[in-house]
């Protein structure tokens, strides 16, 4: 079975997207984190995000939900 969830994940601060930074700006930006919504110990996780540049936000986010427990 196949779960989509849209809000396990929230970016902290509510600040600028990261459009126009450079890939160093990017990976630098903690104060733009995902933070962790919900529990997601032990759950099987496939990420996917509309656009990759430099694949910034999706290791964040992957960071924040092996930080939770999930396995991505």
């Amino acid at each position: 079975m196949l779960v989509l969830s849209t809000d396990l994940l929230r970016r902290r601060g509510g600040g600028a997207h990261q459009a126009g930074r450079s890939a160093r700006q990017r990976r630098g930006n903690r104060a733009q984190a995902p933070r962790l919504l919900a529990a997601v110990t032990g759950l099987p996780i496939l990420l996917v995000d509309d656009v990759v540049t430099t694949g910034a936000t999706l290791g964040a986010c992957a960071r924040a939900l092996r930080a939770g427990g999930g396995r991505v």
